[in-house]
């Protein structure tokens, strides 16, 4: 199997992720991009779950926290990774007949509800409802975890049948992404807020930063 089919778990591939560049060979494929995603989007759905718990339990609500949690799932996560598989990685196991149709639309479904509990979170952090935020932030860290697991059995697992003509294409369209939504043209700013949520929440953050629980 050659290298940009190979899939590995989403903690190796956030650990290729992280090192990878431009001019490294052999890049990772499309698949194992997301699937790294996934691994730091899990690390701040873990942060935001431990901060629930303070919240809960009568600690003030930490505007800073949810500004750059705001910032990565508004960004990172739904005009960037959410982009790669609506518009690209989707339709492409779709036009390859690994899926079907119907399939887009409930994963959209999904990432619609996770958009709009992001921006529930957003509105009630800007006005001081801790009570308000907690209840969507319960909400989101229940929701999500499923979601990716289900994204990773049911569609990534399908990413060692691509072609090399597939994975080119889908390469290409998430490099043009990329280049639009991170800030500076670069991933390290959103490790960097996932290392400071994490810093934040008193979670050791490294490579292998715990998964959130179901």
């Amino acid at each position: 199997m050659s290298p940009e089919n190979q899939i590995v778990d989403p903690r190796q591939s956030f650990r290729a992720w992280l090192a990878d560049g431009p001019a490294s060979e052999p890049r990772l494929s499309p698949t194992q991009e997301l699937l790294a995603e996934h691994y730091l989007m899990s690390s701040v759905l873990s942060c935001m779950e431990s901060e629930a718990r303070r919240l809960k339990g009568g600690e003030p609500l930490r505007a800073f926290f949810w500004s750059a949690v705001i910032d990565f799932n508004g960004n990172f996560v739904h005009m960037g990774h959410r982009v790669k598989e609506e518009l690209h990685y989707i339709p492409a196991l779709i036009e390859g007949g690994w899926i079907e149709r119907p399939t887009i639309e409930a994963f959209h479904d999904e990432h619609e509800r996770a958009k709009q509990l992001t921006l529930h979170i957003s509105s009630f952090v800007q006005c001081g409802d801790w009570e308000a935020v907690l209840r969507f932030v319960v909400l989101y860290v229940h929701f999500l975890p499923q979601h990716m697991r289900e994204e990773e059995d049911r569609l990534f697992s399908i990413g060692a049948e691509l072609s090399p003509e597939t994975n080119g294409r889908l390469r290409s369209a998430f490099d043009e992404i990329d280049r639009r939504t991170l800030a500076g043209g670069s991933r390290l700013h959103y490790v960097d807020l996932a290392r400071q949520l994490c810093t934040a929440s008193g979670i050791e953050f490294d490579p292998g930063c715990s998964r959130a629980a179901p």
